[in-house]
């Protein structure tokens, strides 16, 4: 048997980085997002940034909306194609479940940031804006 040398490598630290371009100046990336799939996102984006300006209910409802709504979709692509909606009802329960919930315990759920939104004024409303 030969003998081999093991080398020792030094620990490579990783970090996240923000893309160099954003998503709506690159149509690679764009075209890429397109056939995997996912919506617009610079549409997304732009509608996420005119609603978070506004500090009234319903557009803080919009906004919400839209958070979930993206969230949703982001969950359902990580799970497998002919499986996505078993597994999702599996680990966070059918989507009419979640839109059944005030939106605070949807976000919690979800695991998305409520200080996306003001949460303070969407405390008592589901997703479809009525009273809980």
């Amino acid at each position: 048997m030969a003998n081999f040398q093991q080398k020792t490598k030094g620990l490579v630290k990783a970090s996240e980085s923000q893309l160099i371009s954003g998503l709506s100046q690159s149509k690679k990336m764009a075209a890429i997002l397109n056939r995997a799939g996912h919506e617009d996102t610079s549409e997304t984006h732009a509608k996420l940034n005119k609603l978070e300006s506004k500090d009234d209910v319903s557009t803080q409802l919009q906004l919400a909306q839209t958070l979930i709504n993206v969230r949703i979709s982001e969950i359902l692509q990580g799970f497998p194609a002919g499986k996505q909606k078993k597994l999702f009802k599996f680990k966070f329960g059918t989507v009419e479940d979640i839109q059944s919930m005030r939106i605070s315990d949807a976000f919690k759920h979800l695991g998305i940031d409520p200080n996306l939104v003001n949460i303070n004024l969407l405390l008592k409303i589901d997703y479809f804006g009525r009273h809980k």
